[in-house]
């Protein structure tokens, strides 16, 4: 760039100058002020821009802090009902358990009474006729050895 400097003409220069060079000298002070405009609403939107992406960052950001928090809620009241539940599934596999194994005993009784009845009935009869056989035995033992000994003093 070189260095010019600008030195104020007297009207009286503006007259003389050429109506073409008139309209030069009014028309370029319009561009470079439509320039140096230009360029600082270029600059002027890029700030916004830049606000704006800032703005919509911090946005996000307390979004995703919200989101979170939200989360850290979730996973522990669902942490909780975890526990909960295992807590509740024991207690009922427990009382269902216990229920279930006192049925079983008490199908598990009844079954075994209803298969060792006959046989305790089958035993009691086998018993009775062993004792009726005993009883018939020692019955007839004695009849013999007190005909043996009747005999045996007749005989003498």
């Amino acid at each position: 760039m070189t260095n010019t400097k600008i030195t104020v003409k007297p009207l009286s220069y503006y007259r003389e100058v050429p109506v073409d060079k008139i309209w030069l000298l009014s028309v370029l002070p319009i561009f470079a002020l439509g320039y140096w405009l230009g360029i600082l609403n270029h600059r002027r939107k890029a700030h916004e821009e830049a606000l704006n992406s800032v703005r919509e960052k911090s946005e996000l950001l307390a979004q995703v802090q919200t989101v979170q928090a939200k989360y850290e809620t979730l996973k522990s009241q669902g942490d909780e009902l975890s526990s909960t539940m295992k807590t509740e599934f024991k207690l009922m596999a427990q009382t269902l358990l216990e229920e279930k194994s006192s049925r079983f005993l008490d199908l598990n009784q009844k079954n075994m009474f209803g298969l060792l009845e006959p046989l305790k009935e089958r035993l009691k009869d086998f018993e009775k006729k062993v004792d009726d056989f005993f009883f018939l035995f020692a019955a007839t033992f004695l009849v013999l050895v007190l005909i043996y000994y009747l005999g045996a003093s007749l005989l003498r």
